[in-house]
């Protein structure tokens, strides 16, 4: 405070006043609007219904970081097999932590409160989902100057290949995993958000049976009775492009 002659910290205020919503008028057909985080409204993901009062039909996103957002709407614009982690990510932006906060964020309750948006459509018509979504993304792209898109990059992966089957050296347990075909193994090594991402060259639809594993050495352990290892290598994979219109 000497020194800044201000002090930066979130408010703390038990008494919260009420939102004032604005009502949505009987002969409105269309809006669409952003607004910053707001402590009134829960945080919320994707909705899509009908308001039965004004007959209207609204999208709306509450309090989440606006990659979030996107991400949500490209999956439901068009469906991936494959996980979105850090390194399926292309940033061209100036600085990527006004999107999206990551594990070395020391504060995250605070980012949110500082750059999280809510986000609300309401259209006098009814939509698919998918067109509903595109229109969404559109709206973004227009407020925010963004281009989101998915894109080729390549990359450091995990190679899922086929190799001589040989006998497991790792003993089973009551702890295996019955997995269903390699696309499920690949999503759940994504998901540990260990490892580069996998690669499935194998496609398969047999059931793989996996222990615990600390490491990739240990799981290619596992993977050895079925044919199968993970080999590090580079491809270029699908990405999500996430840019700044200049």
């Amino acid at each position: 405070i000497l020194s800044e002659g201000k002090i930066d910290l979130p408010r703390k205020d038990d008494f919260l006043p009420l939102a004032n919503k604005e009502e949505i008028g009987v002969n409105d057909i269309a809006y669409s609007k952003v607004s910053e985080f707001s402590p009134n409204l829960k945080q919320n993901g994707y909705t899509y219904q009908l308001d039965s009062v004004t007959q209207r039909y609204r999208t709306s996103y509450n309090n989440m970081p606006l990659f979030n957002i996107y991400l949500s709407i490209l999956g439901k614009m068009q469906r991936k097999d494959f996980l979105i982690t850090k390194d399926r990510v292309e940033w061209r932006v100036k600085d990527k932590t006004l999107y999206n906060y990551g594990p070395e964020e020391k504060e995250p309750t605070r980012w949110m409160e500082k750059n999280a948006i809510c986000y609300e459509r309401v259209d006098k018509i009814r939509r698919t989902e998918k067109l509903q979504a595109q229109i969404v993304y559109n709206d973004l792209n227009n407020f925010f100057g963004l281009n989101v898109y998915y894109g080729k990059a390549r990359r450091k992966c995990l190679v899922l290949r086929k190799i001589a089957a040989k006998e497991s050296s790792q003993n089973k347990s009551a702890n295996m995993q019955n997995l269903e075909g390699t696309s499920v193994l690949a999503f759940v090594i994504d998901y540990t958000k260990q490892y580069p991402p996998v690669i499935d060259e194998v496609k398969s639809k047999e059931n793989i049976a996996v222990g615990e594993f600390k490491n990739i050495t240990e799981l290619n352990q596992h993977l050895a009775a079925y044919g199968m290892q993970l080999i590090p290598d580079e491809r270029e994979i699908e990405v999500v492009v996430f840019e700044e219109n200049e």
